[in-house]
């Protein structure tokens, strides 16, 4: 393969990681997206000039982009399950107010969602990412989403203990036991049979209870994964850099071959990057917060095509 196309791939791979279009890069750069595309191609014979203003856009060394790169970069796959696979329909906000007016207590879905992003923050990923290893039993997650969903009823003006136990033990009931309750992204409905196709092992690594498995049977998920691990059944919960070695054992591939995908950094990146795993962030809403992490940026799942 000739430098130019080395350039290229090397480019296309590098602007994929950043979460750039190639239109985007283009803007950034001062080029026109037909220049990009055909310096992806392998078409164009850039100048240092352009060299240099593509690197600074993308943040990496100029050598990164003329490294020669091997064909496949990922043999295995590792996917979260909720937000990254299935989500809560209609709406987090709309789910929470049906289970709070069942125990007398209501919000509007739109302030629901801002309390809860709001306690998420509050915490921050480190303190998520700590608490999230003992979540390899129901009575730890459930203590652990109470004091979270406690703190966010509070915020909604719902201060009374008993009330908040009830609803969150019915939150994680209907979270982890209801399949009906969720939906299944359209772009997991695309990544998942291409994968399978194209001989790609897959995994499925989620922290919940048990009855997750029936989220799993029920959207036919069993189908497209070599393994489904979940935290309660294993025994170990994410982030622990154990869960990935035990995964890289089970396929028969080293940690580096393995590319783990969630929409958490505290508890799907961290714990990859630790055991050595390539790691990327799903974020379909293009939120700024989620593009300062240090792995690959995804809106879109089926932009994995262009990792394997």
């Amino acid at each position: 393969m000739n430098i130019q196309k080395i350039f290229g791939e090397n480019l296309r791979r590098a602007r994929i990681k950043s979460g750039l279009s190639q239109s985007k890069l283009a803007n950034k750069s001062g080029f026109s997206p037909a220049y990009v595309n055909r310096i992806e191609k392998g078409e164009e014979n850039i100048s240092l000039k352009n060299i240099w203003m593509i690197s600074n856009v993308l943040n990496v060394p100029i050598k990164t982009l003329f490294s020669p790169f091997q064909d496949s970069q990922y043999k295995a796959i590792v996917f979260d399950l909720h937000y990254t696979i299935l989500r809560l329909h209609p709406s987090r906000g709309i789910v929470y107010q049906k289970i709070f007016k069942n125990h007398g207590f209501n919000a509007r879905p739109r302030e629901i969602k801002k309390a809860f992003s709001a306690v998420w923050k509050d915490y921050g990923d480190r303190k998520i990412s700590e608490n999230s290893k003992k979540h390899h039993n129901e009575e730890n997650i459930e203590k652990w989403w109470f004091d979270f969903h406690f703190k966010m009823l509070k915020k909604l003006g719902l201060k009374d203990q008993v009330i908040a136990k009830a609803i969150n033990k019915d939150i994680s009931r209907q979270f982890f036991g209801n399949p009906k309750i969720h939906r299944m992204y359209d772009d997991a409905k695309k990544i998942l049979p291409f994968l399978k196709k194209h001989k790609v092992k897959l995994v499925l690594l989620t922290n919940g209870y048990k009855s997750t498995v029936k989220a799993v049977e029920y959207f036919g998920l069993n189908k497209y994964f070599d393994h489904v691990l979940v935290s309660c059944d294993v025994g170990i919960s994410k982030p622990d850099p154990r869960l990935y070695r035990i995964i890289a054992k089970k396929l028969s591939v080293k940690c580096e071959e393995i590319l783990c995908v969630g929409d958490s950094y505290a508890t799907d990146v961290v714990g990859a990057i630790k055991s050595g795993c390539g790691a990327a962030i799903i974020d379909r809403k293009n939120t700024e917060d989620k593009k300062k992490y240090d792995c690959v940026y995804l809106n879109n799942l089926t932009q994995i095509k262009n990792l394997i």
